[in-house]
C-alpha cells in the first residue's frame, strides 16, 4: 500500500514490539530470580508477598502499602514492569494454583476456589474460564479422563 504514513505506522509498531519484548523479559526475570532481588526491588517484593498470601484478601491498596507507594503510582509501576495489572497477576497466580489442585480427581471445586483465595464461586468460574478456556468442572473432568487413560495403559 502506498499510504503516506506507512513508514510512521511501521516505526510505531516496531517500538511497540520492542516494549512488549522488554516487558516479557522483565516478567521472566521477576519469575526466575524473585528470591535474589526481592530485598532491593519493591515490585519483586510485592510479587513474593502475593505468592505467599494468595489465600488472603489482596487488593491494590494493600500491595501499594507493602511497596511504600501511592495506589496510582504502584499500579502504573507494576503494569510497566510486569505488563499486566496487579489484580490480573493475582488472579492468574490463584488460577494457576487452582488448576494444579483440580488435576486431582477427588477434590471439590468449592474447596479449591476458597483455598485459592476466591470468595465468590461465579467469579472464580469466570476468571478460570477466561484464563484456561474451560470451566473448572470441565478442566477437572479433562484431567480425570487423562489419568484414567494412563491407568489403562499401565
Amino acid at each position: 500500500e502506498d499510504h503516506p504514513s506507512k513508514d510512521t505506522f511501521i516505526q510505531m509498531m516496531m517500538k511497540e514490539l520492542v516494549i512488549r519484548i522488554k516487558q516479557s523479559e522483565n516478567r521472566a526475570c521477576y519469575h526466575n530470580q524473585l528470591l535474589q532481588i526481592s530485598d532491593s526491588n519493591r515490585v519483586a517484593y510485592v510479587i513474593k508477598y502475593i505468592r505467599e498470601h494468595l489465600t488472603e484478601p489482596l487488593n491494590v491498596k494493600i500491595l501499594a502499602d507493602k511497596a511504600c507507594m501511592s495506589e496510582p503510582n504502584f499500579h502504573r509501576v507494576f503494569r510497566n514492569e510486569i505488563g499486566m495489572s496487579p489484580i490480573k497477576f493475582i488472579n492468574q497466580s490463584r488460577i494457576k494454583r487452582a488448576a494444579s489442585r483440580l488435576k486431582n480427581h477427588g477434590v471439590k471445586i468449592n474447596e479449591v476456589y476458597m483455598a485459592c483465595g476466591f470468595n465468590n464461586l461465579s467469579y472464580f468460574n469466570r476468571v478460570f474460564k477466561s484464563i484456561n478456556g474451560m470451566s473448572p468442572k470441565a478442566y477437572q473432568a479433562y484431567w480425570s479422563s487423562k489419568s484414567d487413560v494412563s491407568k489403562l495403559n499401565k
